[in-house]
């Protein structure tokens, strides 16, 4: 896999810089532990602070444009994205309903 930067934007105000990608791939689309493996070694920064947010693949090609958010620190990270992890875990922990 390819992956080449276009664009980052600093956003201070939720200390964290959006990123856009390129990507290109031989076999099939990257998954999003790969798309942040190599977003990280291209940035030089933790791979814990790396945030994949979407991989748009273009149907018919392998390319695929991604976008991405580097936050500052972990507890800046845990404050923003932890939201979403709860509403997943509260999905799985809710019982199930049998038929009578």
């Amino acid at each position: 896999m390819e992956l080449k930067i276009n664009n980052k934007k600093n956003e201070p105000l939720l200390s964290r810089v959006r990123i856009e990608s390129d990507m290109t791939f031989v076999k099939a689309t990257p998954s999003i532990n790969d798309v942040r493996a190599a977003l990280s070694t291209q940035l030089g920064k933790d791979k814990n602070l790396v945030v994949v947010k979407t991989i748009y693949n273009e149907f018919g090609s392998r390319k695929a444009k991604g976008v991405a958010y580097l936050y500052e620190n972990e507890e800046i990270l845990k404050r923003f994205e932890a939201k979403k992890e709860k509403k997943k875990d509260a999905a799985k922990e809710a019982p199930k309903q049998e038929k009578a």
